[in-house]
C-alpha cells in the first residue's frame, strides 16, 4: 500500500505544479500554452509558434479549461510566447524588406494602358455600330438612369413609410404590456383586497368558550371518593379553517392573474419581436436603395461620359494607340467551349461581343486555366455597350466556356497580346 499512496501523492503534486494551461476544442487539444480568459474569448498564446489565438467562449465544443495554479511556470510560458512572437515579426520585416520592390511607374504604365486598351476596344466597336443605334445607346443611358432612380426613390419611400406604420404598431403593442401590467397589479389588489382570511382568523382567536364541567375523581384521608368538576376553554376550528381556505382563495386568484400577466406578455414579447424584425428589415431596404441610386448613378454617369468620349474620339479622327496582336478567336450561338490558348508575359485582351444585342445581358464568359481545368475570372455583365472587355498580366494557357441564358445569342469572341 506504501508505493500506490507515493504515486497517487506524486501525481496530485505534479499536478498542482505544472505550469501549462490547456483547452479542449472539439476533438483538438490545445497543452502546454499559456490562456487569458475574457468575458467573450479565451485568447490562447501558443509558446512554440508566437501564434496568438482568439476563441469565442460562446463555441458549443469549447470545454475542458484547465488554468494551472503554478504562476511561475505560467510567466515562463508567456516569456516563450513574446519571444517566439517578436522572432516572427522579425522574420516577417526582414522578408518584406528582401522582397523585390514593386516599381511605381511601370504599376502606374501599365494601369494606363489597361485603361487604354479598354477605351480603344470599346471605341472599335462604337464604330462598327450605325448613327442610329449609337444614338439609342446614348438615350437609353440617360432613360434607364432616370428611371431606375425613380424606382430607388420609390423604393426608399416606401421602405420608410412602412417603418412608420411599423413604428405606430410598435407603441400599440407597448401600451398593451404596460396595460397588462397594470390589469395584473389591479387583480392582485383586488383578491387582496376581497381576502376574509384575517377576519376569520380573528374570530377564531377571540372565540373561546368554556366547555365541560369534567369531574375528577380522588380519595381524600378518610378514603372518601371525592369529584372535582374541571373546566377549560376551546375556539371554534370551523373559523380556522374557513381562514386557511379563504387564503388558499386568495394566493389563486393571485396565481391567476400571474398567468394571465405571463400569457400576455409571451404574445406581446413575439410581436414586438416580430415587430423589430421587420422595422430592422425595412431599414436596410431603405439603405440600401439608397446605395443602389448611389451605384447606379455613379455607374451610368460614368458610362455616359464614356460615350461622350467615344463620340469626341470619333469626331476628331483619333488613332489607335495600343497595337494588339491577334492570339486567337472565335463566334457562333449557344453554349461552347473554346480551343486551349497560350500568352506570356505582358498585357492581353479577352474581348467578348454579342451581335444584335440591345441589352448588356444574354450570355456570360468564364476563362478557365487549363492546366488545372479550375475558373480563373467570370464576365456576366456586360458594359453599356453589351461588350465583355477584360485586360490581363497573367501569363498561362487557358480556355473559355460561353454560358447562354433564356435566349441564345450570336457572339464572338477574341484574344489579343496589347503593346504600346
Amino acid at each position: 500500500m506504501v508505493r500506490p499512496l507515493y504515486l497517487m501523492v506524486a501525481f496530485t503534486v505534479m499536478t498542482g505544479m505544472a505550469a501549462a494551461d490547456s483547452l479542449r476544442i472539439g476533438d483538438v487539444w490545445y497543452r502546454d500554452v499559456y490562456i487569458r480568459v475574457s468575458q467573450d474569448y479565451y485568447y490562447v498564446h501558443h509558446p512554440d509558434t508566437g501564434v496568438l489565438e482568439k476563441v469565442s467562449r460562446r463555441r458549443r465544443n469549447v470545454s475542458d479549461l484547465v488554468i494551472s495554479p503554478n504562476t511561475t511556470g505560467r510567466e515562463a510560458i508567456l516569456e516563450r510566447y513574446r519571444a517566439a512572437r517578436d522572432a516572427a515579426r522579425a522574420a516577417e520585416q526582414e522578408t518584406r524588406s528582401t522582397a523585390p520592390r514593386v516599381d511605381g511607374d511601370l504599376l502606374k504604365k501599365q494601369r494606363q494602358l489597361e485603361s487604354l486598351a479598354l477605351f480603344e476596344s470599346q471605341l472599335a466597336h462604337w464604330q462598327g455600330l450605325s448613327p442610329e443605334r449609337q444614338e439609342w445607346i446614348e438615350q437609353g443611358l440617360g432613360e434607364t438612369l432616370e428611371q431606375r432612380t425613380v424606382q430607388r426613390v420609390a423604393d426608399h419611400s416606401q421602405a420608410v413609410e412602412q417603418i412608420e406604420v411599423l413604428d405606430s404598431n410598435r407603441i400599440v403593442v407597448e401600451e398593451r404590456v404596460v396595460s397588462a401590467a397594470y390589469a395584473r397589479e389591479a387583480a392582485v389588489e383586488q383578491a387582496q383586497a376581497e381576502d376574509a382570511s384575517n377576519f376569520y382568523l380573528d374570530a377564531y382567536e377571540n372565540s373561546k368558550g368554556y366547555v365541560g364541567p369534567v369531574y375528577h375523581y380522588y380519595y381524600d384521608e378518610h378514603d372518601r371518593l371525592r369529584a372535582v368538576p374541571t373546566w377549560w376553554y376551546t375556539e371554534d376550528p370551523s373559523l380556522y379553517d374557513a381562514a386557511l381556505a379563504e387564503r388558499h382563495r386568495t394566493e389563486r386568484r393571485i396565481g391567476e392573474a400571474d398567468e394571465a400577466y405571463r400569457a400576455r406578455m409571451r404574445r406581446y414579447e413575439n410581436e414586438l419581436e416580430s415587430v423589430e424584425k421587420a422595422i430592422s428589415q425595412r431599414e436596410r431596404d431603405a439603405r440600401a436603395a439608397l446605395s443602389k441610386a448611389h451605384d447606379e448613378t455613379l455607374r451610368y454617369s460614368a458610362w455616359q461620359a464614356r460615350v461622350a468620349a467615344l463620340k469626341e474620339a470619333e469626331a476628331t479622327g483619333y488613332r489607335p494607340q495600343v497595337i494588339p496582336t491577334p492570339i486567337a478567336e472565335w463566334s457562333g450561338s449557344g453554349e461552347r467551349r473554346s480551343p486551349e490558348f497560350t500568352v506570356g508575359r505582358g498585357l492581353w485582351r479577352l474581348e467578348c461581343r454579342g451581335a444584335g444585342l440591345r441589352t448588356p445581358s444574354g450570355f456570360s464568359v468564364t476563362l478557365y486555366d487549363a492546366e488545372t481545368d479550375t475558373p480563373f475570372t467570370r464576365i456576366s455583365n456586360g458594359d453599356f455597350l453589351g461588350m465583355r472587355a477584360r485586360i490581363f498580366d497573367r501569363p498561362g494557357t487557358y480556355y473559355v466556356v460561353i454560358d447562354q441564358g433564356i435566349d441564345t445569342v450570336n457572339w464572338e469572341v477574341s484574344v489579343t497580346t496589347l503593346d504600346l
